[in-house]
């Protein structure tokens, strides 16, 4: 057992493969072009994107070394869903997960639970994948890096040598490019 293994994926690197599959997802470009977002459409659309990425990344997607398990996309053992948690990466020799992913659409709350979630999972990676809302069209969504950086920091103050690395969308942006995506944050490293 090797309980020391290290991730073979970077956040950044995560993040590029996870824009890509969003760009090329037709769901996610139809219901852009419609206006048709709606929660459940988009959380679908994102964790698709969430397991192509990781599936990706990991050179052989679920391989005897890695599996995937996730909402709609089942593990080798038939689990769709482990701690809660979207998305997750584990190996078979029962060291904590590789990665794990969480995906958020919900208000400040739900963001914060999110999060919360993702700290008391041990793991070697962990995302959050959540919305801001510069122009202001849904209350419930933090307006900004700033105010969402605020919301976290209680979370965070209280995991102190943990991280998370950030997606962060504005909500309903195209899927076609980074325009309706920011890059990538560490909370850690963030001042």
């Amino acid at each position: 057992m090797n309980s020391s293994f290290k991730p073979s994926v970077e956040p950044t690197a995560l993040f590029t493969a996870f824009l890509a599959a969003l760009s090329n997802d037709p769901d996610a470009l139809r219901a852009w072009e419609r206006n048709g977002w709606t929660p459940t459409k988009w959380t679908q659309v994102v964790t698709r994107a969430s397991v192509q990425a990781v599936a990706s990344t990991f050179r052989n997607g679920q391989s005897a070394s890695h599996h995937i398990a996730a909402k709609g996309s089942p593990d080798i053992y038939g689990q769709r869903e482990y701690f809660g948690l979207d998305v997750v990466v584990y190996r078979d020799d029962w060291s904590a997960p590789v990665l794990t992913v969480e995906l958020e659409n919900g208000p400040g709350p739900d963001i914060q639970y999110a999060c919360w979630k993702l700290l008391c999972v041990d793991a070697v990676v962990r995302v959050l994948i959540c919305y801001v809302d510069p122009a202001r069209e849904y209350e419930q969504y933090p307006i900004d890096l700033e105010a969402l950086r605020r919301l976290l920091s209680e979370v965070m103050q209280a995991h102190p040598r943990k991280t998370i690395a950030l997606f962060i969308g504005s909500w309903a942006g195209d899927p076609r490019g980074p325009d309706g995506w920011r890059e990538v944050y560490s909370l850690g490293s963030l001042p």
